[in-house]
């Protein structure tokens, strides 16, 4: 734990405006208001397009900390802007996306008044950090805090993020299960190699989840033994021969033990190689992100979170 001084002034606000259909600019509000009752001078930052909280968050050591009022996206994005400054000031987190999958993981609500009230106690956990190299040098490393799919839920993330940009389209948990069902029906399972820590685990996964955490989205569990701090990624991988396969799957993470599938397998490591000769697609933190073949480390005890340990 580390217990900031409480003569922390400047308080750098990234707000994405229209997370959870707009709740996001509500939180705000209040935020503004219960600071106006502490020692923080808050500065704010809208976001109002892809990469705007990255580049906000890459500044942030203009602040004494920074506080993230958005989903999983936008936390993602300032997460990969905190490391161009080596996570040097702590993050505040009030989730109002539609997963809130690192939140729920550290028992954090988009309670304002806990969120200052914590702020105020400079409690802090050390997170680890899973680290995704691509196969070009020419990309830049993709960084995520709770987990990175391979295959079938990056292709229905990038369907996903390809509704949100209708107006008739409001994100939620559930928006996610029609675009999955469809998704299903069409979708080409690839086959996938793994390798963890050096060691080929397999050549005929069709479908493999890395995680840092727990929770996958909504009441999804995918990596059940997986811990934010204890410097090492979860494994899991599935045979399937169809996408509608993968639908039992998903029913096996809502019951909270995918393990029981003879069809899965759960590992642990460090190091992880995830390669195919198809083009197969990559989410981190519930958004597409590249396509394979990726490498992806835990970098431990990394970044800085106010929250209460679990």
């Amino acid at each position: 734990m580390i217990d900031y001084e409480s003569s922390m002034k400047k308080l750098g606000i990234i707000v994405n405006p229209i997370a959870g259909a707009g709740r996001g600019k509500l939180l705000l509000k209040r935020l503004l208001t219960e600071l106006k009752r502490s020692d923080y001078e808050p500065f704010v930052k809208e976001t109002s397009k892809a990469g705007d909280g990255c580049k906000t968050a890459s500044r942030g050591n203009e602040f004494d900390a920074l506080v993230c009022i958005g989903g999983d996206g936008t936390i993602n994005e300032v997460i990969n802007g905190l490391s161009d400054i080596k996570f040097s000031v702590p993050l505040g987190i009030i989730p109002v996306g539609s997963g809130n999958v690192i939140a729920k993981e550290l028992k954090i609500t988009s309670n304002v008044k806990e969120f200052v009230c914590l702020l105020n106690s400079g409690k802090t956990m050390m997170l680890d950090i899973g680290k995704i190299n691509f196969g070009s040098d020419k990309e830049k490393p993709r960084l995520f805090i709770s987990m990175a799919g391979v295959g079938f839920d990056a292709e229905v993330a990038d369907q996903h993020h390809k509704r949100r940009k209708g107006a008739d389209f409001h994100p939620h948990t559930t928006s996610y299960v029609p675009i999955a069902l469809k998704t299903a029906m069409y979708y080409k399972l690839p086959k996938l190699t793994l390798k963890i820590d050096g060691k080929l685990i397999t050549e005929k996964a069709a479908f493999i989840q890395v995680a840092n955490s727990r929770s996958y989205g909504g009441p999804l569990v995918f990596a059940q033994k997986a811990k934010t701090d204890d410097g090492l990624l979860d494994i899991v991988w599935f045979k399937a021969q169809s996408g509608r396969e993968i639908i039992r799957y998903y029913l096996d993470a809502f019951w909270g033990d995918v393990t029981k599938n003879m069809n899965s397998s759960y590992h642990h490591g460090r190091k992880i190689r995830i390669s195919s000769p198809d083009k197969v697609p990559v989410q981190v933190d519930g958004d597409f992100c590249g396509y394979l073949p990726i490498n992806i480390e835990v970098i431990h005890k990394t970044i800085p979170v106010f929250a209460e340990h679990n």
